[in-house]
């Protein structure tokens, strides 16, 4: 591998710290956590339309995986308007290439893997405001993003790459589940709202 698939991969991951409202921070082995990832994800989009999920990462690393498994589970699942898979990452080679594909008038969601304390592994957090990717490193890239999901997948502060490369793929798999199951569930729920309103009108126009 070369240095500079090493640096794209380092510089990739976010710290947890991101500027911005906490709106939560839960550990997803904890009951009903995706209750609560959703719960906070539904009331900060369920007025928006034209939504587009970013999912920054890459296939190289594991720990860095996670988003691009999002985004792979999320079109499994039918979500449109994904931007990084596993298939087809989005990462800091082609961030700024990748954000042009994004409308003036989209809504954001941006989700990343993050390196904190031992106390924050397998925790998401839910942030209202931008993602820095890269701060973690402390490389300056694009921030981006209006509500911004990150999930810690391991420790920080010594040898990051390492420990992205030995981060355990079920960990990773896990919260990426998780995740794209509780974003599906509430578009879902989004969807059937929009029906419903659809045919209520349709009878009222009768």
């Amino acid at each position: 591998m070369s240095e500079r698939e090493i640096e794209i991969m380092r510089i990739a991951v976010g710290s947890e710290n991101n500027k911005g409202i906490r709106l939560l921070k839960v550990n997803v082995n904890k009951p009903k956590a995706s209750q609560l990832i959703q719960n906070i994800i539904y009331k900060q989009i369920r007025n928006q339309e034209n939504i587009y999920i970013v999912c920054v990462g890459t296939d190289r690393s594991t720990g860095d995986s996670f988003a691009p498994f999002v985004g792979m589970f999320l079109e499994e699942n039918g979500i449109k308007n994904i931007i990084g898979t596993i298939d087809n990452p989005c990462h800091t080679s082609n961030l700024d290439e990748r954000l042009s594909e994004i409308p003036d008038n989209a809504y954001v969601i941006a989700i990343d893997a993050c390196l904190g304390k031992m106390e924050n592994i397998e925790k998401i957090e839910i942030i209202k405001g931008q993602l820095e990717p890269g701060k973690g490193v402390n490389k300056q890239l694009t921030n981006f993003g209006d509500l911004t999901i990150t999930y810690n997948v391991n420790v920080s502060g010594y040898m990051e790459y390492q420990i992205l490369q030995n981060t355990r793929l079920s960990r990773v798999l896990k919260g990426a589940k998780i995740c794209a199951n509780v974003i599906s569930e509430v578009v879902k729920i989004m969807e059937n709202q929009v029906n419903n309103e659809n045919v209520r009108l349709k009878v009222i126009g009768k």
